[in-house]
């Protein structure tokens, strides 16, 4: 199944449980091999040392497919709050503009297309239907989901039910 190239061997990489919760951030480009190590190890240190009120949190940061940055945090361990939240955005705004990219514009998405992963910003969306096949059933990467578990079952949807419906209609 389609599906299951797509979840990816980086996931299995998590070791918290299904309730952790997640930030999901994708990049406006794939990161090369260089940038991913680089992320990948400054994303560790970052979970590694994270706290809430001068408490570890439990929490793991893993790059998927080349274009995820994603944090999971088990809050029944211990929760984020403000502070520590505003610290780990600072460290994702810190990696866009040491690595040239853009981890927070929500305006751009991933699908798949003939077993391939592509990107689309919402202003390119006719481009995207026209040369990679976009469509109302195409697997479209959710980074909307709240928690590992979600990450795990349905990382992939229709486009259909998800908020580019309307747009491809």
């Amino acid at each position: 199944m389609i599906q299951d190239i797509f979840i990816s061997n980086d996931l299995a990489r998590f070791v918290l449980p299904d309730h952790a919760r997640i930030w999901i951030f994708q990049a406006d480009r794939f990161f090369t091999d260089e940038e991913a190590a680089d992320i990948q190890l400054a994303g560790d240190r970052f979970a590694a040392q994270w706290q809430a009120h001068g408490k570890e949190l439990a929490a793991q940061f893993v790059l998927s497919d080349r274009l995820f940055a994603i944090m999971a945090i088990d809050e029944q361990v211990e929760g984020a709050s403000g502070c520590s939240i505003d610290k780990f955005m600072r460290f994702i705004l810190d990696t866009e503009t040491k690595f040239g990219l853009s981890l927070t514009n929500r305006m751009c998405f991933a699908f798949i297309s003939n077993d391939e992963i592509k990107i689309c910003r919402r202003k390119d969306i006719e481009i995207c239907r026209a040369e990679a096949g976009l469509n109302a059933g195409s697997l479209v990467f959710d980074n909307l989901l709240p928690n590992l578990g979600e990450l795990r079952r349905n990382r992939l949807k229709p486009a259909s039910q998800t908020w580019l419906a309307g747009l491809l209609k």
